[in-house]
């Protein structure tokens, strides 16, 4: 191996007031692993993308949650795609692309078990970390498992700009749902409407509840909720009977100490609704289902996708900051061909 160092980027702190405004990791050094630590059925890789979620502002927090929380000192880890530079794995050879959980670090060795094999005839890897990935197969789970839209109903999505949202607005419309999405900016509600959404609410700086009321006139039937908090509430209020409430995330509270009390929820009672939450990877048996389904729309141009890539490993970081901060547009994606020249040599 060429090169003379690792990186690693750990959690320094607990993420504090100031966060995402101050950042609370730290970037190491070290030697890379060598080709003789790797065991049999083991590979050594380099990573080359990461895909930054919002479930890691909840990992770096501490709390305890489908994940063991990452504690400071710890490399965080992600989902990533890394490029096999060693293997003693006969089903994967150097050159190979390799999906799994991985670290915000430059080379690692890794089980074979758990790791999904990417096509070498796709073009755009990275796509399995975004719409071919997590947040494609959360949003595919999500609406049609749970959220069930049938022709004519009306679809409520949050966060509809972002990974996850902008995937479930289409697939929404895709069965003849009318849909209204959420955003953060002017810009992100045209871009939603780009997508297909029939409206889309600027929740800083429209009247939500009143809005929600001029687009959903006959009350809600499905609510894929990304944000939780107040706008989980005040969609509460407008559901419809058989409701769906697809819990999908809740990133208004996972910079908050102190969580907002829902107030509204007797309303499923009333109106004999449906509020499920769930988690991607239980439905790990059915991958290839949705990768196959998703797959085809994207060959029929018939849904459309973003991401929002930075270049190199430590520029995670920033990913994760953007992310929370409602700075970015589809999916935070990094790639790591940074820069070799400012690195150090140990």
């Amino acid at each position: 191996m060429e090169e003379e160092y690792n990186v690693k980027i750990v959690l320094e702190s607990r993420p504090g007031k100031e966060y995402p405004e101050k950042d609370c990791f730290q970037i190491t050094y070290g030697k890379p692993p060598t080709e003789s630590e790797v065991k049999v059925d083991q590979i050594l890789v380099r990573v080359k993308f990461i895909s930054i979620d919002a479930s890691m502002r909840v990992w770096i927090s501490g709390a305890k949650t489908y994940m063991d929380p990452v504690n400071p000192g710890d490399v965080m880890p992600a989902s990533c795609i890394g490029e096999v530079v060693f293997s003693r794995s006969p089903d994967l050879n150097k050159g190979d692309l390799v999906l799994g959980l991985m670290k915000w670090q430059k080379y690692l060795i890794l089980d074979r078990k758990g790791l999904m094999k990417v096509p070498k005839e796709y073009p755009n890897p990275e796509h399995f970390l975004g719409v071919l990935g997590t947040n494609g197969l959360t949003a595919y789970f999500g609406m049609f498992d749970i959220g069930k839209p049938q022709k004519g109903e009306t679809v409520v999505v949050s966060a509809a700009a972002g990974a996850v949202g902008q995937i479930a607005v289409q697939l929404a419309k895709s069965v003849g749902a009318r849909v209204i999405g959420m955003a953060g900016s002017k810009d992100k509600c045209e871009f939603v409407k780009s997508l297909g959404a029939d409206e889309c609410i600027n929740y800083k700086e429209d009247d939500i509840f009143k809005k929600l009321k001029e687009y959903c006139p006959k009350g809600i039937d499905v609510y894929f909720d990304n944000v939780g908090g107040e706008i989980l509430d005040l969609c509460l209020l407008l559901v419809r009977d058989h409701c769906r409430i697809v819990m999908c995330g809740a990133i208004s509270g996972y910079n908050s100490t102190k969580p907002y009390a829902i107030k509204n929820y007797q309303r499923l009672i009333i109106k004999k609704g449906l509020m499920q939450g769930f988690i991607v990877m239980d439905y790990a048996k059915r991958y290839k289902e949705a990768i196959a389904y998703l797959g085809n729309l994207i060959s029929k141009n018939q849904l459309k996708h973003t991401e929002d890539v930075l270049y190199g490993l430590d520029s995670a970081p920033r990913g994760l900051r953007r992310l929370i901060g409602g700075d970015n547009t589809g999916k935070v994606i990094i790639k790591c061909d940074y820069p070799e020249k400012q690195q150090p040599k140990l």
